[in-house]
């Protein structure tokens, strides 16, 4: 019972490790094509957008993997 409690924990903090990644690296595209478009409501959008589906399935990945 420990063990299924345990596997709960690790999915729930590899979702929240994949969001946060996935956010950082929306963020991080979104200034760059902020800046590069001289839009940043349009880098916003594209940036944010793409960090949250990658971090999405980023975090799925992770919460997906064998434990020994």
């Amino acid at each position: 019972m420990n063990k299924v409690a345990d596997n709960l924990k690790d999915n729930v903090k590899w979702k929240l490790y994949g969001l946060t990644y996935g956010l950082a690296i929306g963020t991080g595209v979104a200034i760059t094509f902020g800046v590069a478009l001289d839009n940043i409501a349009i880098g916003i959008s594209i940036g944010l957008g793409s960090g949250v589906s990658l971090g999405a399935g980023f975090s799925l990945l992770l919460s997906r993997r064998k434990f020994c």
